[in-house]
């Protein structure tokens, strides 16, 4: 495929799932991942609702908040780095959203195993750029 297109449309053969506790801010990232041309978009509440998605969906990048209600984003993290959302998943990429810059808890997401993360409130043009660093690497 050419990849100038593949630069201009990260998402183009992706299935995302967005987990967040909020549903407005779900449904503001869902729609964001769909402008950017995301292949499939899943909405999780939880870790549990996450896990269970991953059970019965083929899922390319994990989008998960820090903090939610029903389980923490690393918890979440580790359960899918161990094979508890199966195999296939374990290398799947995860991005954390988070609204705290501070550099102890940049460390706690990339110890936790996750790829990258989004500072929040977040930014369609800040969202492109971190699917575009994780799927390049």
């Amino acid at each position: 495929s050419d990849s100038r297109q593949d630069r201009d449309m990260p998402l183009t053969q992706k299935t995302v799932l967005f987990v967040e506790d909020d549903i407005a801010s779900l449904e503001t990232l869902a729609q964001m991942a769909e402008a950017l041309n995301a292949a499939h978009v899943i909405r999780a509440r939880s870790g549990t609702e996450a896990l269970n998605a991953l059970k019965f969906e083929s899922i390319d990048i994990v989008v998960t908040d820090l903090h939610m209600r029903g389980g923490s984003g690393p918890d979440l993290i580790e359960a899918i780095r161990s094979g508890e959302a199966g195999e296939d998943h374990r290398n799947c990429k995860i991005l954390v959203l988070t609204g705290d810059k501070r550099a102890a808890v940049q460390r706690m997401i990339d110890a936790a195993g996750a790829d990258g993360f989004v500072v929040k409130p977040v930014r369609i043009g800040e969202l492109s750029d971190a699917f575009e660093k994780i799927l390049s690497h």
